[in-house]
């Protein structure tokens, strides 16, 4: 016969360690976790990185930019000149939808640049830009025209960093890819001295950019 003492003894045996599991589980729910490409924990409320980065750091020297920038209530318009001083030919973005980034002071960038693909929207095809090819000393002239208010391209993931309410100034600034780097079928013609290179592909590429001085705004 078990005695009264033995059958408590063997429940509590069985309930101190549920309690525990219990806890542990709780615990492990309320922090939350997120693994990255790399694996490695993130505060599930961490912002997200800004699509590209333009800077000091990432501001070519090798490809130069200078354009004459017309502002209005409406529009700024850019008539600029874009040289590659560099050594080796480049792919430039063509003049096409362009997406106004914050420049960290106070200002806005205008970027013609290969952007990441949103992983969260369908696309029928795989998203691109159009480029234009530069040679060594070669130079090119366009214009593009940037509607007002400025704002972010539709099919690009806003960054952390929020465009500025009243933007203090404006400058223009173009992505490029050097064209020894990219793969054989890129870029693809889509007709007669009109060519595109795969978003994806111009992004992982894509380390500098040439910009213009920034223009101010009233």
């Amino acid at each position: 016969m078990v005695s009264s003492f033995n059958r408590r003894s063997s429940r509590n045996r069985w309930f101190l360690p549920s309690i525990v599991a219990f806890a542990i589980a709780l615990s492990l729910s309320s922090c939350g976790s997120y693994a990255g490409k790399t694996g490695s924990p993130r505060p599930t409320n961490s912002k997200p990185a800004n699509p590209v980065r333009i800077d000091s750091s990432t501001i070519s020297t090798d490809v130069s930019l200078s354009a004459d920038t017309t502002v209005d209530s409406s529009s700024v318009t850019f008539k600029y000149n874009l040289t590659n001083d560099s050594a080796n030919a480049i792919w430039a973005v063509y003049p096409s939808t362009v997406s106004a980034l914050p420049d960290g002071a106070g200002g806005v960038i205008a970027a013609m640049a290969f952007f990441p693909v949103r992983e969260d929207l369908s696309y029928a095809q795989p998203p691109y830009e159009r480029v234009t090819k530069l040679e060594p000393k070669q130079s090119v002239e366009e214009k593009v025209l940037v509607n007002r208010p400025f704002t972010i391209r539709h099919d690009v993931k806003p960054g952390a960093d929020a465009l500025p309410s009243k933007p203090t100034s404006v400058r223009l600034c173009i992505g490029y890819v050097e064209a020894h780097k990219l793969p054989a079928n890129q870029p693809e013609k889509i007709s007669e001295n009109k060519y595109k290179i795969n978003r994806d592909t111009g992004y992982q590429l894509q380390k500098k950019f040439a910009c213009s001085s920034p223009t101010p705004l009233n």
